[in-house]
């Protein structure tokens, strides 16, 4: 019987440790900041890989157009690209924790 309390007690503690590295990745994560582009290269978002836009930066030509359409598009694709990639980093760095494992929730 102390043997299966034992395990579980070595159980319970590997699940602390890897909650406490996991609120660092967590950290980490909202800190690393990724880019991404418009396929026209006029317009760049920035955001955290924790998935908040952190900055949108449109260039004077492609405002000059005055086409809101245009601008709109652009900002679409260059937001969807950055967290796209903010995406990437998080599975790799929840990916480092998990041994690789997809735990639903974890590296959505």
């Amino acid at each position: 019987m102390l043997g299966k309390l034992g395990d579980m007690a070595g159980m319970l503690k590997k699940a602390r440790e890897m909650q406490s590295n996991m609120g660092k990745a967590q950290e980490e994560l909202a800190a690393m900041e990724v880019r991404g582009v418009s396929g026209c290269g006029n317009v760049e978002v920035a955001a955290t890989c924790d998935l908040c836009v952190t900055r949108v930066s449109i260039k004077n030509e492609c405002a000059a157009t005055g086409d809101a359409g245009i601008i709109e598009a652009a900002v679409l694709d260059a937001v969807n690209n950055a967290l796209d990639e903010a995406k990437m980093k998080a599975k790799e760095k929840m990916g480092e924790l998990t041994g690789g494992f997809d735990l639903p929730g974890i590296t959505s």
